[in-house]
């Protein structure tokens, strides 16, 4: 058990689910002798917030480190609680046991699209990637620190969107499964594979 460690990780939903996730395990952790010890992290790329304040309390007080990865211009960590969160300063801790209060859990690392990869855009889809977030962090140094290219590939971000620079010459949306996921069969017509195969 020395060397028992877990990791969760997520994308959106998924980066909440894993928060989620997180505290549930460690929850049962610390009512079990001798299981309380075994570290539990969550590495969240743009999540939305989670819980109301008592459950950010509860996630800090059983020991789940979270570590939030977040684009400032993404949408989606600024949801749900668009009014009332852990930004309102005193109001939020007044008003708290309100059902549309949330707070965010953890440490959050902001990431700013300073990438000299990264093309100007108004859409907002695009600050969501995953892509996008995985790209950032790769260059990321510190909060005042210029973006530094450790070598990750940077056409990736464009797998799904169109957010590169012209000059990289990188077609946008260019990932796609073979053929579409279809299958040709014997008979020489293409159809969605069966459950069997």
């Amino acid at each position: 058990m020395d060397n028992l460690s877990i990791t969760f990780t997520g994308h959106s939903l998924g980066a909440a689910l894993a928060t989620l996730s997180a505290y549930d395990i460690k929850q049962m952790l610390c009512t079990k002798h001798n299981f309380h010890q075994i570290p539990v992290t969550v590495f969240a790329f743009a999540s939305p917030r989670v819980g109301n304040l008592a459950f950010a309390k509860r996630v800090e007080e059983i020991g789940v480190k979270v570590l939030r990865f977040v684009n400032k211009r993404d949408l989606v960590p600024k949801v749900p609680g668009v009014c009332m969160n852990e930004n309102v300063g005193c109001l939020s801790k007044l008003l708290h046991w309100l059902p549309w209060t949330y707070f965010h859990v953890g440490v959050e690392l902001p990431l700013h699209n300073n990438s000299p990869f990264i093309q100007h855009t108004h859409n907002l889809a695009y600050f969501h990637n995953l892509e996008l977030y995985l790209h950032l962090l790769d260059g990321y140094v510190g909060s005042k620190q210029p973006f530094s290219w450790s070598g990750r590939d940077h056409a990736l971000v464009n797998k799904s969107c169109d957010l590169l620079r012209e000059k990289y010459e990188i077609p946008p949306k260019w990932w796609q499964e073979q053929n579409k996921g279809l299958v040709k069969g014997p008979d020489g017509k293409w159809t969605q594979p069966s459950e069997k195969e």
